[in-house]
């Protein structure tokens, strides 16, 4: 019983922490669309999450959406909501650029 308990709890706080900076401010959501505009792809990496290679994604669209939850904003690539920590625009971590604090994630892919 104490092994599921801890098996657990260790996949509670790896899904934790999987979501760093998907629910950004409005500030932080118009900074990174900013460093996205001209973004023909972006790069996808979660450390955390224990991938080692980044994923290419081709831009096709960019947006901004409320949450629902609270004042928090979202950033979408091709329609679909990306966390800031896990994504790269030109080589540079999206999170920092933008000042979400994120942790376990590499400042580039250099």
């Amino acid at each position: 019983m104490k092994k599921l308990i801890v098996a657990s709890l260790i996949l509670v706080g790896s899904i934790a922490s999987a979501d760093q900076c998907a629910y950004i401010s409005k500030a932080q959501a118009g900074k990174a669309l900013k460093a996205l505009v001209d973004a023909s792809k972006v790069q996808t990496l979660c450390e955390p999450c224990g991938e080692t290679r980044a994923q290419t994604v081709r831009v096709e669209s960019l947006g901004m959406k409320k949450t629902g939850y609270q004042n928090y904003s979202e950033v979408t690539v091709n329609e679909k909501g990306i966390d800031l920590a896990y994504t790269y625009v030109n080589g540079l971590n999206l999170a920092k650029l933008v000042g979400c604090p994120a942790s376990g994630v590499s400042a580039s892919l250099r």
